[in-house]
């Protein structure tokens, strides 16, 4: 399991900059930059459902990380194996999903020549 650091700060699983959650996903298949990946998982807050699931959390650092981000070079088989990961708040884009909010910062892309 990866450590994991979340700055997102309106998620509902966040805790002290630790995720409430066992696993997270992580997406961004086609992804050669950190800004085209996003957190699947994250939750925004909301009054209905804040109370009831914050109650639950077994917040922890380390994280199991599923992962589809094929480009990244901590990526294999579908899981993250970086050591420390950090999930930031990204760039509201207009059209897009509430969790293309949020990017992986670890995302290191390999190099495109060397894929085959």
């Amino acid at each position: 399991m990866s450590k994991l650091k979340c700055s997102v700060k309106h998620c509902l699983y966040n805790q002290n900059n630790l995720c409430g959650r066992n696993a997270i996903s992580i997406d961004g298949y086609n992804s050669y930059s950190k800004s085209e990946t996003c957190c699947e998982s994250y939750s925004p807050i909301s009054t209905h459902n804040f109370l009831y699931e914050i109650s639950s959390l077994d917040v922890k650092p380390e994280t199991t990380i599923y992962c589809d981000a094929v480009n990244c070079v901590f990526q294999k088989d579908a899981k993250c194996h970086a050591d420390h990961i950090e999930i930031k708040e990204g760039v509201d884009k207009p059209g897009f999903k509430a969790i293309h909010t949020t990017n992986c910062k670890t995302f290191e892309c390999i190099d495109k020549n060397d894929k085959h």
